[in-house]
């Protein structure tokens, strides 16, 4: 599993958010890439990746996303902090 943190100006807010986004290997099989699978988990194409070791702000939002056997991507979001 790859996991990276995704952060972003929330528009709405001008607040920054910040997603932990974990990526299914299965994903890469279908050619989703990083790109497309962030802006998906987040709602944001102005995305700014972080390893987890490098982020130590609170994080907002758990996105995991997998694939079915037909490459359909799935995405489960778990919301941890108030917006």
């Amino acid at each position: 599993m790859k996991t990276v943190i995704c952060a972003f100006k929330n528009p709405d807010t001008g607040r920054e958010c910040a997603y932990k986004v974990t990526i299914d290997p299965k994903v890469y099989r279908y050619d989703w890439t990083n790109s497309e699978v962030y802006k998906i988990s987040t709602g944001s194409e102005s995305v700014k990746t972080y390893s987890i070791e490098d982020w130590h702000k609170p994080i907002d939002v758990i996105v995991h996303n997998t694939c079915d056997d037909e490459g359909n991507l799935f995405t489960l979001k778990e919301k941890i902090a108030d917006e």
